[in-house]
This record gives structure tokens, C-alpha cells and sequence, in this order.
């Protein structure tokens, strides 16, 4: 069995990524978040999976695209490196907890920047009841919710 070997300059592209990687300061993107929540709005009336179609084609229509320099196979999840996006149709309550926190935390520090709060301030309101985290909770048996609050069931967003 022979090893795999790397050549020189996919070495030192490598060592480029990497570097690129490790210099980055983490920063929230809310991009995404802003392009979904204005097509929620927008199309209150149509059934949930016409407006989860309609989220995708404005986010993929609209976001901005992020293609590193020496990337050999491209496409990020947010408008710049080391950056997570925002789902706020799955869970904003958490977000909504700690973000102020999340550039002093203990771990996974994360760059929010004032521009970055106002748009998730603004679009909180109407999250609130509509996530799927939300629906989830709205069915819950009390039993099931007894053994969530005793931490014998986890969600790393509640």
C-alpha cells in the first residue's frame, strides 16, 4: 500500500489555507439570517414550504459568495471565513441569550459587530413562536419536558 504524498506546492497551499484559517478572528454573519427572515415576512400567506423554497432562492440569488484564494473546492455557509451564519428557523432564542456574551465567553470567543446586533435585534420579534425549536416544544408531553428540565434529554440550543 503506497502513502499519500503531498507535493510541494500543495504543501505550501495548504500552509496557506491554514495560515489563512488560524490569522482569522471569528465573526457572526447575520446575512443570511436577514435574507431569510425578509422572505418569511414577505410571504406570510403561502404554505411553510413555499417560503423555505423562497428563502433558498434569495439567499442563494443574494448572499454574498465567498471563494478563498487557494480554495480547490469552494462555498461557505457565510460571507466570510471563520464566520457562522445565523439560522433563525431553527433557533434564535439562544442567540438571543448570548449576544452580548459571545465575545467574552470562556470558549469559541465570536466577533459581533454593532451592525451585526441591530439586524438580529431587529428580527427577534418575529422569531418568536415560529422556530422549529419553538414547534418543538409547543408538543411536548409533559413527560418529555420533565425529563428535558432534569437534563436527562439535551439540546445544546435551549
Amino acid at each position: 500500500m503506497s502513502a499519500f504524498v503531498l507535493s510541494s506546492e500543495g504543501s505550501r497551499r495548504s500552509q496557506r489555507l491554514k495560515q489563512g484559517l488560524v490569522t482569522t478572528d471569528r465573526e457572526m454573519c447575520v446575512e443570511r439570517a436577514a435574507l431569510v427572515t425578509d422572505t418569511y415576512r414577505s410571504h406570510e400567506a403561502d404554505p411553510i414550504v413555499l417560503r423555505r423554497a423562497k428563502a433558498l432562492a434569495k439567499v442563494l440569488r443574494e448572499m454574498t459568495l465567498l471563494i478563498a484564494e487557494d480554495e480547490l473546492i469552494v462555498g461557505h455557509l457565510s460571507n466570510r471565513r471563520r464566520s457562522p451564519s445565523v439560522f433563525p428557523e431553527y433557533a434564535l432564542h439562544w442567540v438571543e441569550y448570548e449576544l452580548d456574551l459571545f465575545e467574552t465567553r470562556a470558549h469559541n470567543r465570536l466577533r459581533v459587530p454593532p451592525e451585526a446586533k441591530r439586524v438580529l435585534r431587529d428580527i427577534y420579534p418575529y422569531w418568536r413562536g415560529r422556530t422549529v425549536c419553538d414547534r418543538i416544544r409547543a408538543v411536548r408531553t409533559p413527560e418529555l419536558q420533565r425529563a428535558v428540565d432534569h437534563g436527562l434529554i439535551t439540546n445544546p440550543h435551549e
